[in-house]
């Protein structure tokens, strides 16, 4: 049947409808090829208008009547994809828990596998520990080994009681390196004290596996012989002790010390006598021989007028140029060798001391003096030798002196002591003064300072100082001063003074910046008597003002180290903060940076954790810390 012959015989009942569908068929037909047909625009809009009064549900209804029924295909389809959708899914779900399965399983095995292997290789290593021969470590190094082990273990050990026995037992190798070491053998202590050894048992030490032995005078003087014998070819440095007053019974073991001297006297170059008495020295050594001897230590309890002689038993040995001399009761003062020749003077133990007049008098003499160690106290006793050949109203230069230690016991002006005095090669100054220090004394030093044009190194101890703003005077006379040392009381003001304007550490080019008090200071060491917490804070603010300074400046230093020690613990250790910057980096270019090396910029020792808890919260004590700035704010 024709699609006409359809659409007449359903619309028979309603012929204007049927008459108005007709026309919609016709216009739609033509309507693709009516701009081709034809230019009338009139007519172009008359056949595209629809018939007026034209049903549309009409034309919906006959269109849908023309379509193929197709939704039971379409409902087919979606089910089977469902189907397949719920099929791929379950498959999935399945092969996830089996491939987790694998996976843990490949774990276990590749842990045991590790395991496995590890225990090869211990096994392996075992087995090749057990088939090589033993190794040896260098000699070289064995030898810097025994070395480093007897000079931290006692500074004078005895002859008889000895690390470097205790070596040569532990096996034949390093019996061989100690015996053919002969530094191993140059120092050592013979103690005089002892009662002989024919009836008494001597205990060995600890460290040496051996029974108790009996020695007797001549195995003393062989093993006195022996220290000479396995020393050679070097010098020999000799202690001779005896603390208590001589018997009867002691002449022995001297006469076996001076048989076995009197045969190496010529390799003796330190000589160091502990005795209670000056009588020792009468018949001990036979001084004379002793030509190669460069440095004298005599430590007494007492001499009287009668054992003023045997003093000066070395006044004729001109080799001697160094000298440590400790005579607690001494009346007159007696000085046992001659003084031009001396470079080297420590009279820093003497209980009774030197009072100003000598002490001049005595450097005085030392013309080539390098290092002098002395104590300044109320003694007035001068010696009538000295008194002679020195003019303590003269000016005198030491151009040699370098190293000059201070003790004093009263406030003493320094001024007085250096009076006529020029050292220009001083480089370190030490004062260490026993009472509180007043207006008078930081005068003298302040006069003194701006003298001292070559000083680098100044240490500072004393109890306490009244006027802490006179002290950052006189440090401003010290512009080169690299080191600075300083223990006293005044821990918050002390601080407070050591630490660089604000107005130095701006970060301005200027042709002439302004400098902070000691403007070179590499290193200072301070030494608090107990921190406080506002210690700490200024503390802290000095360290931050300082490195804040050397980075804006950009110092030609590759270092800036703070040392702090607080006297109320008890190891006195130190926690130390240690700035480092890059020298090569120029102020008007790049800003010097921090050394990104292993060494931290902050360091804290403190092992009982006494800081804890105190230090600034941008740090991490006691533990090491690395902070990227030196100006960071703290």
């Amino acid at each position: 049947m024709s699609e006409s012959n359809v659409g007449v015989g359903e619309t028979q009942g309603n012929p204007a409808s049927e008459i108005k569908y007709q026309i919609f068929r016709e216009s739609r037909q033509s309507s693709s090829h009516i701009l081709a047909s034809t230019i009338n625009g009139n007519l172009v809009k008359r056949r595209i208008e629809s018939p007026p009064n034209i049903d549309v549900s009409y034309i919906i209804a006959k269109e849908s009547a023309s379509l193929p029924d197709e939704q039971t295909d379409v409902d087919a389809q979606r089910g089977l994809r469902t189907s397949a959708i719920d099929r791929y899914q379950k498959r999935i779900g399945d092969l996830t828990q089996e491939e987790e399965k694998i996976h843990g399983a490949v774990i276990y095995l590749l842990r045991k596998l590790a395991k496995v292997r590890a225990d090869k290789v211990e096994n392996e290593e075992r087995l090749y520990l057990l088939q090589t021969p033993i190794r040896w470590l260098p000699q070289e190094i064995l030898e810097t080994i025994f070395l480093s082990t007897v000079q931290d273990e006692q500074a004078w050990p005895d002859i008889l009681t000895i690390s470097p026995l205790a070596l040569t037992q532990v096996c034949s190798f390093w019996r061989k390196v100690a015996i053919r070491l002969p530094n191993l053998w140059t120092r050592f202590t013979f103690r005089i004290e002892r009662p002989p050894l024919r009836d008494t048992a001597l205990a060995p030490s600890p460290t040496i596996p051996h029974p108790r032995i009996t020695l007797t005078e001549l195995q003393v003087q062989e093993r006195l012989d022996l220290w000479f014998q396995r020393s050679k070819p070097h010098p020999v440095s000799l202690c001779i002790r005896a603390p208590n007053y001589f018997s009867a019974n002691n002449r022995t073991r001297k006469c076996t010390l001076s048989a076995v001297i009197s045969i190496h006297s010529s390799r003796i170059e330190v000589l160091r006598i502990d005795s209670a008495h000056t009588d020792l020295l009468s018949g001990l050594v036979p001084y004379s021989s002793l030509t190669s001897l460069k440095r004298l230590e005599l430590n007494f309890e007492s001499c009287h007028q009668s054992g003023a002689n045997t003093v000066k038993t070395f006044r004729n040995l001109p080799s001697i140029t160094s000298i440590k001399y400790n005579l607690k009761f001494n009346n007159p003062f007696i000085f046992p060798v001659e003084w031009m020749n001396l470079t080297d003077v420590d009279l820093g133990d003497c209980p009774t001391g030197m009072s100003i007049v000598r002490w001049k008098v005595i450097v005085r003499c030392c013309t080539n003096l390098q290092r002098g160690r002395f104590f300044v106290s109320s003694n007035r006793t001068i010696p009538p030798d000295l008194g002679r050949n020195a003019d303590i109203e003269k000016c005198c230069i030491l151009p040699n002196l370098q190293l000059l230690t201070l003790t004093f016991e009263q406030a003493t002006p320094l001024s007085s002591l250096f009076h006529k005095l020029k050292f220009p090669s001083l480089h370190t100054l030490e004062l260490y003064l026993l009472a509180p220090v007043f207006d008078h004394t930081l005068a003298s030093w302040y006069r003194v300072f701006r003298t001292l044009t070559s000083l680098r190194t100044l240490t500072i101890s004393c109890p306490i100082i009244h006027y802490i703003a006179k002290l950052k005077q006189c440090l401003n006379e010290l512009p080169w001063l690299e080191c600075l040392k300083i223990k006293i009381q005044n821990d918050s003001s002390l601080f407070r003074i050591l630490s660089a304007d604000e107005s130095a550490c701006d970060d301005k080019s200027s042709d002439t910046p302004n400098l902070p008090i000691l403007p070179r200071l590499r290193r200072l060491s301070v030494w608090a008597w107990k921190f406080s917490s506002g210690d700490y804070s200024r503390f802290w603010d000095m360290v931050e003002t300082r490195t804040r300074y050397m980075h804006i400046r950009a110092l030609d230093a590759s270092a800036l180290q703070f040392d702090a020690y607080e006297s109320s613990r008890g190891d006195s250790r130190p926690f130390v903060v240690d700035v480092y910057i890059d020298k090569t980096k120029k102020h008007a270019g790049q800003a010097p940076e921090f050394w990104q090396k292993e060494i931290p910029s902050f360091v804290f020792r403190d092992d009982k954790k006494i800081f804890s808890g105190k230090l600034p919260g941008t740090l991490i004590p006691p533990h090491r810390v690395h902070v990227v700035y030196p100006y960071t704010a703290m």
